[in-house]
């Protein structure tokens, strides 16, 4: 009987190593599941924060065009101004213009009369 008991015992410590050898290969599939997830997380937390520097150059990039545009928008409104005095100027210049034209007709008439 002493040779059965040693089989069974020996079979007992094949059926543990062999649960022991199964619960390994599960803690290992279990940390190759958390790293992989763990590696899509950063992953997507790089691609997160690529996506963010990306909106955030464009972001700069549309400001940019706004402060041109508002540049732009100044200087032209600059130039109206500066050619609305010049035609202003202008106005006044050929009013005064017209009545020496007058003045000179008015007088040359005079010179004429009294000739």
């Amino acid at each position: 009987g002493g040779v059965e008991k040693k089989e069974s015992i020996s079979e007992k410590l094949e059926r543990e190593e062999e649960r022991e050898s199964i619960r390994g290969v599960e803690r290992e599939r279990e940390k190759a599941r958390i790293e992989e997830r763990r590696k899509l997380e950063r992953e997507g937390k790089e691609r997160e924060m690529e996506r963010e520097r990306g909106r955030k150059a464009q972001e700069r990039e549309l400001q940019n065009e706004l402060e041109m545009t508002k540049k732009i928008q100044a200087e032209v409104e600059g130039q109206k101004q500066l050619l609305e005095q010049k035609q202003k100027e202008l106005e006044e210049k050929g009013k005064e213009m017209e009545e020496m034209r007058v003045a000179l007709n008015s007088a040359h008439r005079d010179t004429q009369q009294l000739m």
